[in-house]
């Protein structure tokens, strides 16, 4: 059973040389259409290919955390998504929720008191920047947001001063991307800042002490490679990087998430168009999309100048990327 592909916005490829793979492939066609159920029914979504909220009622999942503001503004507003995850797609998230699965059956086995997938929530109360209650063009107050996630790691560890609570978020990266976070490739970025708000989010919600976050990488840092940075072959680091951060870091960022967000719903409620501001690793503040084709972006003067630009991957695989560009700026 091959799935229907519309490529007729498709650019002209690039010809590959050398022995290339079949374009045409039946069993190929087959192996695509039986995933997309196997996926769906191994995460237990039903029909769906989106996660249940960890709350019901919730209006913002801490998963969408971060990014885009405008994407974040469709995603409160129920905006149906134009940009769906094709299988394959689909596929390199299933092998991300696989990994955790494993990471967690590690931590079973040396931590038999941690909890995994910890719900958590939060009820933030929607007001202006003078404090006083946001009214929508119906005239009636702005109701409160609930926002909720899934905390991927729950331990407390003892310490000499007490137990110290900690929450664990986990995120598989590309070759790439974990070299690149990692500082295997130019000056490290650290952990994903999305995944980071969300780890800071959950940590708020279940007040803890630090939130511990982990890369997975799906690819190994080659051995070579590794030798330059003086990484023996059973090092970890090779896989697998951590980093902690404290619960002033987890206040300050879970602060400044829940100022966007009110925002956000606030300009919704008005009738207001919420820009396109995006934060990200290696994006400097105040940027805005300014070309969600491609993800460009710019910093700009009060005059009007360019101060920087770049491109951000965000607007590549943003799940409202049709419905932003048609809404316009």
């Amino acid at each position: 059973m091959a799935i229907a592909q519309d490529k007729s916005d498709l650019k002209p490829g690039k010809a590959r040389k050398g022995l290339v793979p079949l374009v045409h492939d039946e069993l190929l066609d087959h192996l695509m259409a039986g995933l997309d159920g196997a996926m769906r029914e191994h995460r237990g979504y039903g029909e769906t290919d989106v996660r249940p909220v960890a709350v019901e009622g919730a209006g913002h999942r801490h998963s969408d955390s971060g990014g885009c503001s405008r994407r974040t503004s469709y995603l409160l507003r129920g905006v149906e998504r134009s940009n769906p995850m094709t299988v394959i797609e689909k596929w390199n998230a299933f092998v991300g929720t696989v990994l955790h699965e494993w990471v967690d059956e590690g931590f079973r086995r040396t931590l038999p008191h941690a909890e995994f997938e910890v719900v958590t929530s939060l009820l933030i109360p929607i007001t202006d920047r003078d404090g006083a209650p946001v009214v929508g063009l119906d005239g009636i107050e702005v109701a409160p947001l609930l926002t909720a996630g899934h905390a991927d790691l729950r331990v407390d560890m003892p310490t000499a001063d007490g137990p110290k609570r900690v929450v664990g978020e986990y995120k598989t990266q590309g070759g790439f991307r974990f070299k690149k976070n990692a500082g295997f490739q130019g000056e490290a970025q650290g952990p994903p800042y999305g995944g980071l708000v969300q780890a800071c989010m959950n940590a708020r919600a279940l007040d803890a002490d630090e939130v511990w976050m982990l890369d997975i990488a799906k690819e190994l840092v080659a051995k070579a490679y590794a030798e330059d940075y003086g990484l023996a072959a059973d090092d970890p680091h090779r896989g697998f990087s951590t980093w902690v951060f404290d619960r002033d870091y987890i206040r300050r960022v879970s602060d400044f998430e829940i100022r966007r967000l009110v925002r956000i719903v606030e300009l919704n409620a008005t009738g207001q168009k919420v820009p396109r501001s995006v934060i990200d690793n290696g994006i400097p503040k105040g940027a805005r999309i300014v070309d969600p084709v491609d993800g460009r972006w710019q910093v700009v003067n009060e005059d009007g100048s360019v101060a920087d630009t770049g491109t951000s991957y965000l607007c590549i695989y943003c799940s409202h990327q049709d419905v932003c560009i048609a809404d316009g700026p």
